[in-house]
């Protein structure tokens, strides 16, 4: 984790806690108390979407696309 982004390390303990998330749900978690000592620079939109999409191409997430828009979740190895 030492070369990712703070906001990349934002999302990836968001998602290996809370499990799969709406992009609306990623966001409005990482605006929560639990989270705000490490997502205190993500908790903007563009922000959060900038490193999820990161992490995504890096493959370390994945992201999958159903009615209520995209869900991301922890890559299954």
């Amino acid at each position: 984790m030492n070369d990712l982004s703070p906001n990349e390390q934002c999302v990836l303990e968001i998602l290996e806690h809370e499990g799969p998330l709406s992009t609306a749900e990623l966001i409005k978690t990482s605006r929560s108390s639990e989270y705000s000592h490490l997502c205190s620079g993500c908790a903007g939109g563009d922000a959060i979407l900038t490193a999820a999409k990161s992490l995504l191409h890096s493959g370390s997430i994945t992201r999958n696309l159903d009615k209520d828009g995209y869900r991301w979740d922890m890559k299954v190895e």
